[in-house]
């Protein structure tokens, strides 16, 4: 798991250089670690509730499906105009 977790954290400034480009990139990047900071809380406390309605099957199967959808979005980043990266930083 913690490997996953640093492999995340190496990643996103990349990431969020790719998609925004560099001229707000420490605004841009700030409010990407305080979503994931967010959805980590959220995502526990989420579980917690749905937990007794599904059970553990079922929250594995959710959670399972969430993962396939983030894979499906990732690999089809680069389609898109942010996936594309910025090629400027210059200030305008």
């Amino acid at each position: 798991m913690f490997c996953c977790v640093g492999g995340t954290f190496s990643l996103m400034p990349v990431a969020t250089y790719k998609c925004f480009g560099g001229l707000h990139f420490g605004i841009n990047y700030g409010l990407v670690q305080i979503a994931l900071s967010i959805s980590g809380v959220l995502s526990a406390l989420i579980s917690q509730f749905l937990l007794p309605i599904l059970g553990y099957s079922g929250l594995f199967l959710m959670v399972g499906c969430f993962s396939y959808i983030a894979f499906i979005l990732t690999v089809t980043l680069h389609l898109t105009r942010h996936g594309r990266g910025k090629r400027t930083t210059r200030m305008e």
